[in-house]
């Protein structure tokens, strides 16, 4: 599928709106409001792009908004000139109400230029009128803008946003971003209290949440409390037992979709997240970690009984059995309480 650009920045948006459409509180199309206000002419089936990404569209109507204003103000000037009015009553006129801020707000008595400014204002901040519905499901909105994101995250099955080293596609260019940095590795966002690095922002935001011990997110079941609430969702359903999560494949189903996602490449042979340093390639984002470290030659999991140290959890858990064989201090060793203080240390 061809990704569509903007007309004025050659950008790529998620939300594009067609510059054959009328501008917004406007009898006339985007492309004719953008003629006025440069010298370039905008014609269907010339060849170029023909949409306008949101972002454009706000900066051209404020230039054709800005443009008005002046042609108004310069006729203004002109009148009085002509009259030949001092200089103090000229000041007087041209910063007259009827051009400064003609349309005042009911509620707050904040003024506007423009009328439709006004009638936006009112709704998003007092009103809260949604004129604008979806076709597909309930949901409504104070600005077409809102609408039309909202059909093409929710509604559109389209996804642009291709990932060059895998067969995964996005609906956002920076879920796209986020995604390519599980292929190089890429850790931008540092902890400020430890050593450790996030590939994005939210992530790191969870992490510091296990140096200051906050946990939002309370179960009304349980004492039990999680840092994010995609972790008390499927704590949940360890109460009602509900397993949401079907695989096509098989009879499996599971409390969380991601376990069904990696479930699945169990099936279909998937293995998206590869080695920087050889050819191997894994299932999963911690498999590929835990490979990183035969590179490295980091050993995290350190034995609390001895000196030795491991590269997996799972290693250093077969050599605690060798200690419980042979009942250190004539009692059993609890290898689930030392394999929880090696990984503390």
């Amino acid at each position: 599928m061809e990704v569509q650009i903007c007309r004025a920045c050659l950008d790529a948006a998620p939300v594009m709106i067609n510059i054959f459409d009328n501008a917004p509180g406007l009898g006339i199309s985007i492309a004719d409001m953008i003629a006025q206000c440069t010298p370039y002419e905008i014609s269907k089936g010339d060849g170029f792009p023909e949409n306008i990404c949101d972002s454009c569209l706000r900066c051209a109507r404020s230039a054709f908004d800005i443009r008005q204003t002046i042609e108004k103000s310069h006729q203004k000037i002109l009148q009085l000139k002509n009259r030949e009015v001092l200089t103090a009553n000229l000041r007087q006129d041209v910063c007259s109400p009827e051009i400064k801020k003609p349309h005042k707000c009911t509620y707050c008595q904040k003024e506007f230029k423009k009328k439709w400014i006004l009638q936006e204002h009112m709704r998003g901040k007092h009103t809260g009128e949604r004129p604008y519905k979806c076709p597909q499901c309930s949901s409504s909105f104070s600005y077409v803008s809102s609408l039309k994101a909202h059909i093409t995250f929710l509604h559109s099955e389209e996804r642009p946003y291709k990932c060059s080293q895998c067969s995964k596609s996005f609906k956002r260019s920076c879920h796209l971003h986020r995604h390519i940095r599980t292929h190089t590795g890429e850790r931008p966002f540092k902890c400020s209290q430890c050593s450790k690095s996030f590939p994005n922002n939210r992530n790191l935001q969870l992490h510091i949440r296990t140096h200051t011990g906050e946990r939002p997110y309370k179960c009304p079941q349980c004492p039990q409390s999680f840092t994010q609430k995609s972790n008390l969702k499927p704590h949940i359903l360890t109460h009602t037992g509900e397993r949401p999560h079907s695989c096509t494949h098989c009879s499996k189903s599971f409390s969380k979709k991601p376990l069904l996602v990696i479930h699945i490449r169990t099936h279909t042979g998937e293995r998206p997240y590869k080695c920087s340093r050889c050819s191997k390639s894994f299932a999963t984002q911690a498999g590929v970690q835990r490979h990183n470290l035969t590179h490295t030659g980091e050993r995290p999991h350190k034995c609390s009984l001895c000196s030795m140290s491991f590269s997996q959890s799972s290693s250093l858990y077969r050599h605690l059995l060798t200690h419980r064989k042979n009942k250190i201090g004539n009692e059993n060793v609890d290898l689930g309480s030392i394999a929880g203080t090696s990984q503390k240390k």
